[in-house]
């Protein structure tokens, strides 16, 4: 088996493909669109091969930031193989790089300033250069000039990690950093349409309360087991159109005592940030509106959260994170949703509310003109003793805002009813 050891750069998001190596007793074959930045190990038959992409004569390809020949600025990096780089034609016909001179831009004698893979000749990606930490995430060596960085940071201006932290002194200040605009005044921001252009923008605005962040599992089955009983078989077998939309798409997580408070957090929706401070792992600054299905966490002001959600707040898979979060209402969720989850008995009733915008306080069933009131069983479940009460059914659900629904007209007027019935 040939196994050709490539070390690739590729920008945030960007995708370049290497075009036909020239390869000795191997067929000519393109490589794969590489996704993201790393050494990568390219199999491709039995024995290591070196390959080198080098310019031919005073001429070589070269592709910008976007992987293409028309974002480059000729930036002294040669790109392609030998095949790309031996004519104009092939370089930019057959390679869709640009043709670029020896002489145009780059070189120049002097070392860039930022991250490189050639001893300082050259500079190319925007992300690796924004700090040395970001530099080292790209195996790269770090050209710094020893100076602080211009833009944000959360280290006392030696590194300025993100670029949309780095775009305003008012971004700056909603990722919680420090602003080092060189001096002057920072630049005016630029109001977004309807976003910020790139980097990573928070969702929503950081919170204030210091905490911390781990993974809890990658697998879609976590869920289930939640203790807030959400996802499980029984309140899931005859309708889960009120699960909320940060389960369906990860964005949940487990949290501690301290946070859970019996259940009452149950359904409650922080936003969580990270400032790209220093961790246990590599990762970037970022944010997410992440919802509490869970209990365990461990420790005080803890969020264990499912991979998804974790990956949006630090860009990472694993590790120790510094975050800090804030209470948020819960966006595009299902109506508030009563779900039996033990019927078929007139005596006694053990209920689970989803859906609505935070977590529930305190509620009460009213079965054919009584009322009942109910204690939290565990989680978002609650139950009552009733007394061998019969006819229309309905629950006054009172949420930790202060503010009470009414889900009425349940069940056909019907009671006791099956386990798993739904009214909403």
């Amino acid at each position: 088996m040939i196994v050709l050891s490539l070390h690739v750069t590729i920008a945030d998001q960007a995708r370049i493909i290497f075009c036909e190596p020239q390869l000795v007793g191997v067929p000519k074959a393109p490589l794969q669109a590489l996704p993201v930045m790393a050494k990568f190990r390219v199999e491709i038959g039995a024995m290591l091969v070196k390959a080198t992409f080098q310019s031919v004569g005073a001429h070589n390809l070269n592709r910008g930031p976007k992987g293409t020949g028309a974002s480059s600025t000729c930036d002294g990096q040669v790109q392609g193989g030998d095949w790309c780089n031996k004519s104009q034609s092939n370089c930019e016909a057959g390679c869709g790089g640009r043709w670029c001179s020896k002489t145009s831009g780059g070189g120049g004698g002097s070392k860039c300033t930022g991250c490189s893979w050639d001893n300082g000749a050259n500079c190319p990606d925007q992300w690796c250069n924004g700090s040395q930490s970001n530099c080292k995430v790209c195996t790269g060596t770090w050209f710094g000039g020893g100076s602080k960085c211009t833009g944000c940071s959360w280290d006392n201006g030696a590194n300025c990690p993100d670029q949309w932290c780095n775009g305003s002194q008012s971004n700056c200040n909603i990722c919680t950093g420090t602003w080092f605009g060189g001096g002057g005044q920072p630049p005016t921001p630029t109001p977004p349409t309807p976003g910020p252009p790139s980097g990573n923008p928070p969702t929503s605005t950081p919170g204030s309360t210091p905490g911390q962040l781990t993974m809890w599992s990658d697998s879609p089955s976590a869920v289930v087991g939640g203790s807030c009983e959400y996802a499980q078989k029984t309140s899931t077998a005859k309708s889960n159109a009120w699960l909320s939309p940060y389960i369906t798409s990860g964005n949940y997580c487990a949290v501690s005592e301290d946070l859970f408070q019996g259940g009452a957090a149950c359904g409650r929706c922080y936003s969580v940030s990270y400032d790209g401070s220093s961790a246990t792992d590599p990762g970037r600054a970022g944010n997410a509106v992440v919802q509490v299905v869970n209990s365990g966490a461990g420790g005080s002001n803890h969020f264990d959260c499912f991979i998804d959600g974790f990956r949006k707040i630090t860009s990472a898979s694993t590790g120790i994170f510094p975050v800090k979060f804030s209470h948020v209402s819960c966006q595009g969720v299902a109506p508030p949703t009563a779900v039996i989850l033990d019927g078929n008995n007139a005596w006694f009733v053990k209920v689970l509310f989803a859906g609505g915008t935070t977590g529930v306080a305190s509620a009460k069933i009213r079965i054919g003109g009584k009322s009942f009131s109910l204690s939290r069983l565990s989680g978002a479940t609650f139950s009552a003793n009733t007394n061998g009460a019969q006819g229309q059914a309905s629950f006054e659900v009172t949420y930790d805002n202060g503010s009470t629904i009414t889900i009425g007209g349940c069940f056909g007027g019907a009671w006791p009813v099956a386990t798993s019935s739904v009214c909403a």
